[in-house]
């Protein structure tokens, strides 16, 4: 429904302003609410015989949720980049890994001498 560059244009800085300026916890839920009390003001009657506001309403919702979940999404992510074990290692630990579970993903990821090869590559 937002076909027009326009309207992504805008609708994408509107999210961007819910994020950065909303009190309130923001999810689909809480703009289908907006929508469907305003849309029937703006869109009183069907276009072409056809009710598009639920449609509509279901789509922008839909996009709205999924443009805050990718927000969430927290770089540097070193356990997807698997570049520095020890950064790895401290980005498992902040997420409450088992030391063990973590040892075993960077031996299988690095090597089973990943540290004495760290050492030796960095010093």
């Amino acid at each position: 429904m937002l076909e027009h560059p326009l309207d992504r244009r805008r609708f994408y800085c509107f999210v961007k302003a819910c994020i950065r300026y909303s009190r309130t916890k923001l999810h689909g839920g809480w703009l289908r609410y907006f929508l469907e009390k305003e849309l029937p003001a703006t869109y009183p009657t069907p276009i072409l015989g056809r009710d598009f506001r639920e449609e509509l309403i279901s789509e922008v919702a839909d996009l709205f949720e999924r443009i805050l979940e990718f927000n969430k999404a927290g770089f540097p992510n070193h356990s997807l980049e698997m570049r520095n074990p020890f950064k790895v290692m401290g980005h498992l630990l902040f997420h409450n890994k088992p030391r063990e579970e973590i040892e075993e993903i960077l031996v299988d990821y690095f090597s089973p001498s990943w540290r004495e090869d760290y050492d030796k590559k960095y010093g």
